[in-house]
């Protein structure tokens, strides 16, 4: 992987820099950016405005990285984007990397299409990501941060945080993300205030009713002008699994209040925008409950349910198992089956340990190589079957070829238990997610 911002740039400048017309919400972190983007152009989408969305990795195809209202890019948009793009990168001897290209490409789009805002969720890091051009953004946010790609960002919080934080601009506000490690949070701030950039601190929203599996939530909006003067609470809906959400969904919301407060193109915007936004929002592949009624091939096998969540790296690991003990088991120590693919370079020993309990049942796989991104590679079934066999020994492990034949030997374990509501996860990695989306013939944008 070769990060730096030179080729980005040239890129660009040789576009006639669309980059620079657009109006930004740049957002970096380890886990929850996308579900802080998501919630963001949901509202400010049912504000009115037009909203550009750029997130990775894609999920079915390079299209659904770039949005507009929602709406992935056809196959014209996106081949005539390719082709404008490409022909820059070729003419001028570039030789931009694929996160490159596809950066410029939605750049390029959003320009081209007049969006009135543009979500932008960084690739990986943010020091020397690729959507790190702009220099005075609307915002950045920076979601919760953990220890993942050590190998590239670095071996503690504190320096992947620093990365994170590269994508501050001087002067500029940034939204800081509850944080599960103290260091992580002082780091982000102090870089802030080196930067002089307007920073917040959010807290996370409460449940209305805690005792409930999901509903509505409440948030008290930090005071962000001089006008006002009373604490600002506001009810709304999280649509999203997972407690975590209460953290995303009140980072999303401080951001939208911060901005409606500040900056005249966003001051339109109500608390039903907000409320409507946050009740239309939709984030496939996290924490969600895959059906046979929905997906009727899954009735093939047959399952009739399936946990689908993305979660690769220890701190997704821990609120995944959280959900699955609370929502699938309901507090009964009933095993899991797990369908399992991890990307090479995990911390596979970790993640397992916080996932599997003793009598779980484990079908190890491998995930299709995405499209432009040949340096990502699965990790081997058999490793994941070694560490699953050394950190939780009371489970059985198997290794298998493909995604068919592992979830068939998955639902005839299920079968001989006739458990129709068997807790059945598959998790490890998004690029697995979307393998199994299209085997179940989830339908591309």
């Amino acid at each position: 992987m070769n990060l730096g911002l030179t080729r980005i740039r040239q890129l660009l400048a040789s576009l006639d820099n669309p980059h620079t017309r657009l109006l930004v919400i740049h957002v970096a972190g380890t886990n929850g950016k996308g579900s802080i983007c998501a919630y963001l152009a949901s509202i400010l989408h049912a504000s009115g405005l037009r909203v550009g969305r750029f997130n990775s990795p894609a999920l079915l195809t390079p299209r659904d990285t770039l949005c507009i209202d929602g709406i992935p890019s056809t196959v014209e948009e996106f081949r005539l984007a390719c082709d404008a793009v490409l022909n820059a990168d070729r003419e001028a001897g570039i030789g931009a990397t694929p996160f490159e290209l596809l950066t410029a490409i939605s750049f390029w789009w959003f320009d081209r299409r007049h969006v009135d805002v543009a979500v932008v969720e960084v690739g990986l890091g943010g020091r020397l990501d690729a959507t790190n051009v702009f220099d005075a953004p609307l915002a950045t946010v920076v979601a919760s941060i953990g220890m993942d790609h050590v190998n590239i960002l670095g071996d503690t919080i504190d320096k992947i945080a620093r990365e994170k934080a590269g994508i501050m601009k001087p002067e500029r506000p940034c939204i800081i993300a509850p944080q599960p490690e103290r260091l992580a949070e002082e780091t982000l701030i102090q870089h802030a205030k080196n930067l002089r950039c307007p920073h917040l601190l959010v807290e996370p929203a409460e449940w209305e009713n805690p005792s409930a599996l999901d509903g509505w939530a409440r948030i008290t909006l930090s005071q962000t002008s001089s006008s006002e003067t009373l604490p600002h609470v506001l009810r709304f809906p999280i649509p999203l699994h997972g407690d975590y959400q209460l953290s995303n969904a009140a980072t999303a919301i401080q951001v939208i209040h911060l901005l409606r407060t500040t900056h005249l193109t966003f001051s339109h915007i109500t608390d039903t925008h907000i409320v409507d936004g946050m009740h239309l929002t939709r984030w496939p592949g996290r924490l969600d409950l895959v059906t046979s009624t929905a997906y009727p091939k899954l009735a093939t096998l047959p399952l009739h349910r399936v946990l689908v969540d993305g979660a690769h790296n220890p701190p997704a690991a821990e609120p995944l198992r959280a959900f699955v003990d609370r929502r699938l088991l309901g507090g009964s120590n009933r095993r899991v089956y797990w369908l399992l693919a991890m990307t090479q370079g995990k911390d596979l020993a970790a993640i397992l340990k916080i996932l599997l309990r003793e009598g779980d049942r484990i079908a190890a796989v491998g995930f299709s190589t995405p499209e432009g991104m040949p340096w990502v590679q699965a990790t081997e079934p058999g490793d994941i079957v070694r560490a699953a066999e050394e950190v939780a020994p009371g489970c059985e492990a198997k290794a298998f070829s493909g995604l068919e034949e592992a979830m068939r030997w998955t639902a005839e374990w299920v079968a001989k238990k006739e458990q129709e509501d068997a807790a059945v996860v598959l998790c490890g990695s998004l690029y697995f997610v979307a393998d199994f989306y299209r085997w179940v013939g989830m339908e591309e944008g």
